[in-house]
């Protein structure tokens, strides 16, 4: 048997494989737990998110058993597959701490698009934690004055300036690969009303649309009413959640 077809016939093993465990974890959840449509798609998709790390432990299997190294076969065009984060795309990252949405957002950046993190960190610190050439923002009450500092910081309570200086990211750079990270989610709810930090998720979530930038945002679920959480994960395509990763490994 040649090589290309040894390549056709693991192509289509795979491939079979992946759609039969697909569907069996779908009749799974269908008839082992009492989902509503709306959950159960929730569910599903957080499953296709996680599918970059179910990927990867493959590929350490594969690099344990023959040596071969997919790992670092990492192409900077796959990025978007990988992580759920096409252009247009919006992402919400379910975590604790603000962790695996710095490794996303980097790999975004990393792989061509310019970026914009907004942020409960100091500049100092988070200047350590994301490319050199990514614009901030910091969500603080600490009122600064000094002029310069005030153009990169926005007060919680300020939804107005915490949307407009997002959108003017975007409007400034209509023509490149853009990307936003927000890890304030949190914070903005506990300073205003709920419904209004909704409302403003989804503005930018069209803006993210129309100008073809991704939007990735996180927040402690444990810090928010459960019905909180469960709007955001409605107005954002995909849902990453960060236990259900770290189990996995």
């Amino acid at each position: 048997m040649s090589e290309e077809e040894q390549f056709a016939k693991g192509f289509v093993a795979g491939y079979e494989a992946g759609l039969r465990e697909a569907y069996d974890q779908m009749i799974s959840l269908a008839t082992k737990k009492c989902y509503t449509s709306t959950e159960l798609l929730l569910v599903v998709k957080n499953q296709r998110v996680c599918v970059p790390e179910r990927v990867l432990l493959q590929k350490r299997k594969v690099l344990k058993e023959t040596g071969i190294d997919l790992i670092t076969d990492r192409m900077a065009v796959n990025v978007e597959i990988e992580e759920g984060v096409a252009p247009g795309s919006t992402l919400f990252v379910k975590e604790q701490a603000p962790s695996l949405i710095f490794r996303i957002f980097n790999d975004v950046v990393l792989s061509g698009s310019k970026g914009l993190c907004v942020s409960r960190t100091p500049p100092q610190k988070l200047k350590a934690k994301i490319p050199p050439g990514c614009e901030f923002l910091w969500l603080s009450k600490y009122e600064s004055q000094d002029e310069a500092m005030k153009e990169y910081s926005v007060q919680p309570n300020d939804l107005i300036k915490f949307y407009t200086s997002i959108k003017r990211f975007m409007t400034a750079n209509k023509d490149t690969k853009t990307v936003i990270m927000m890890d304030g989610i949190n914070t903005l709810v506990s300073n205003n009303d709920f419904n209004g930090v909704l409302k403003t998720i989804q503005k930018l979530k069209d803006d993210v649309f129309v100008y073809k930038s991704v939007l990735i945002i996180s927040a402690d679920p444990f810090s928010m009413l459960p019905n909180e959480v469960r709007q955001i994960e409605n107005e954002m395509q995909n849902v990453y959640d960060a236990k259900a990763v770290a189990a996995m490994r």
